[in-house]
């Protein structure tokens, strides 16, 4: 079975740096360690970004299935060091997906082209929007170009957009040769609650699925089988419908 690591916004040691606020970069994780210590373990057969083998954004292909699984990292953040040696992007405050990473979402996981039939699943660490997903209180940095791609692929569209300031990139994604593909669903993490939403202005499922563990909650009792939760979840390229099938604390999910 593959094991398909996404990196998030507590996985730099940022969180563990209490003085500065602002870490400097000798106490990050870094990408390169991460990857190596995270992800090349547990590599087969994904494919990662032309332009950077350690990518800690990929997908792969499940020719069986015909599915298309994109991982996407929602910690990208660049490497910019302030005058007082510290770094001013960070994973503790500062989420979105990185220039080149939407770039890379573009023209390569969503170049499907020769995949008619096929269907593509986003996993993510984080969605791509606040309202109605994350209640953090702000948008992850280029969420809204990963959305306008994603809509124009599904739709066999066009779609063009531009970022500014650290994170700034330009896009112009064009599927009308490719024709509409499926999005079955985008599956993310972060909030550690049940939560599922389906945007009338995007039109596929976004799926939130609770921490495995969680101190306090009622009815999570270390040593039962409620300490746990985690889902299975099945998606039915026809209809779009999916379900989820929990284990542990919770209940099953039918997502139409």
């Amino acid at each position: 079975i593959p094991v398909l690591i996404l990196h998030g916004n507590h996985d730099d040691n940022s969180y563990n740096v209490v003085a500065p606020v602002n870490p400097i970069l000798s106490s990050i994780i870094t990408k390169k360690e991460w990857f190596n210590r995270m992800v090349r373990p547990f590599m087969n057969g994904e494919i990662h970004d032309t332009c950077d083998s350690m990518s800690l954004y990929y997908y792969k292909d499940f020719y069986d299935k015909k599915i298309r699984v994109i991982c996407l990292d929602s910690t990208d953040y660049p490497i910019i060091i302030n005058d007082d040696g510290t770094m001013k992007w960070h994973g503790q405050n500062f989420w979105g997906y990185g220039a080149r990473q939407v770039q890379w979402l573009q023209s390569e996981a969503l170049n499907t082209l020769e995949k008619n039939d096929w269907s593509v699943v986003i996993l993510s660490h984080m969605a791509t929007r606040d309202t109605d997903l994350m209640f953090n209180g702000y948008d992850p940095y280029n969420g809204n170009l990963v959305e306008g791609l994603l809509k124009a692929f599904m739709n066999g569209l066009t779609f063009t957009g531009t970022t500014t300031g650290d994170y700034g990139v330009t896009v112009n994604g064009n599927f009308t040769s490719q024709g509409p593909r499926k999005m079955l669903c985008y599956v993310y993490g972060h909030t550690h609650t049940d939560n599922n939403n389906k945007p009338i202005d995007l039109g596929w499922n976004f799926i939130n699925t609770a921490s495995c563990y969680s101190a306090g909650l009622a009815g999570r009792a270390i040593g039962t089988n409620k300490e746990d939760l985690w889902d299975i979840i099945v998606a039915n390229k026809n209809s779009s419908v999916v379900d989820c099938f929990r284990y542990g604390y919770g209940v099953d999910r039918h997502i139409i």
